[in-house]
């Protein structure tokens, strides 16, 4: 943990400004369903920007290069749902379920680089509860509307920017340096 310690600082910000978007999907769910597509490019290009930031600050702390990996997906997605042809609903709703799929290994497996901290189960639940909102994605696809995928959506933002939050406010030092640092 003492790496996290070091850069406790970045998670924070990191969580805050997950947290801003998901409630920024919660508060626009469905306002914009004509222009969704858009509308979840922006999103996804700024979270992975967010993502990419901190993982690039934090790089040296065990199992980040997955939360790199998260980030160039979630800025390849967002650069794919604004540049590309209109997708019908259905097909808009499998390609976020696959994105938040690819995003959920990706927390999952750094969690698992995590074990031996005192909060990789943040960043493990957190991984679970994004694969289920995109397992509900795609079982919800022939009547999911757009105000459910923004709910949906900000929800696993939030989730995830709790996470982050509550790893940088609970990271600790080690018990040896600690006790070095008052002397």
């Amino acid at each position: 943990m003492n790496g996290i310690c070091a850069k406790k600082s970045w998670y924070m910000l990191e969580g805050l400004g997950f947290i801003i978007i998901g409630i920024v999907l919660l508060v626009l769910a469905g306002l914009f369903p004509h222009f969704a597509q858009f509308y979840y490019g922006l999103i996804f290009i700024i979270g992975g920007a967010i993502l990419g930031i901190r993982s690039l600050a934090t790089l040296k702390i065990p199992g980040d290069i997955f939360s790199v990996i998260a980030a160039i997906v979630l800025i390849v997605a967002g650069i794919t749902l604004l540049v590309a042809l209109p997708y019908t609903t259905v097909s808009l709703l499998w390609f976020i379920s696959m994105t938040l799929w690819i995003i959920a290994v990706m927390f999952f497996i750094e969690s698992l680089f995590r074990l031996l901290t005192n909060n990789w189960g943040f960043l493990f639940a957190t991984s679970i509860v994004i694969a289920i909102l995109g397992l509900i994605l795609i079982l919800q696809s022939v009547v999911v509307s757009a105000w459910t995928v923004s709910i949906l959506t900000g929800i696993a933002f939030i989730v995830y920017g709790a996470c982050q939050y509550s790893t940088g406010r609970t990271a600790k030092q080690k018990t040896t340096e600690a006790i070095s640092n008052v002397g």
